[in-house]
């Protein structure tokens, strides 16, 4: 579980420097980003880069970083999984608790779902953030 640990720190530091491409090398292929609030936001890598791409130029368009915090309060094996949960603060967006399944692939371990709770919200933001399903165009 200390590789998970190495892993979270790594993550973050790339979350709070905004680099999507490198936060997206955390997800496996088939990963799940799951607004518990909101129903799915995000199938699959593409999706979930565009989901944070839209984040974190929203949090730079109000003027902060996209500093995100967490405390990991709990880390369990899970047949194939890591589990591990917590509370998260994203600086200028909002706050709550989270929950992520780390998955090993090509001798690594990678996110396969990443569930969170919004509790405390310090910012509108556009619906795109909450569902970037919208404004799709049926085929």
């Amino acid at each position: 579980m200390d590789v998970i640990q190495s892993l979270v720190q790594l993550l973050l530091r790339f979350w709070n420097e905004g680099d999507v491409v490198k936060v997206l090398e955390f997800f496996s292929e088939q990963a799940v980003l799951y607004d518990d609030d909101g129903g799915e936001v995000a199938l699959e890598k593409k999706e979930i880069e565009d989901y944070l791409s839209i984040a974190f130029e929203f949090v730079k368009s109000r003027g902060g970083l996209s500093e995100m915090k967490h405390k990991v309060e709990k880390m369990d094996v899970e047949d194939d999984c890591i589990i591990e949960s917590g509370t998260y603060r994203w600086l200028i967006l909002h706050e709550g608790r989270y929950l992520r399944k780390w998955v090993q692939q090509n001798n690594t371990w990678r996110i396969k779902a990443y569930y969170f709770t919004v509790e405390n919200v310090y910012a509108a933001a556009s619906t795109e953030i909450h569902d970037n399903k919208e404004n799709e165009t049926p085929l």
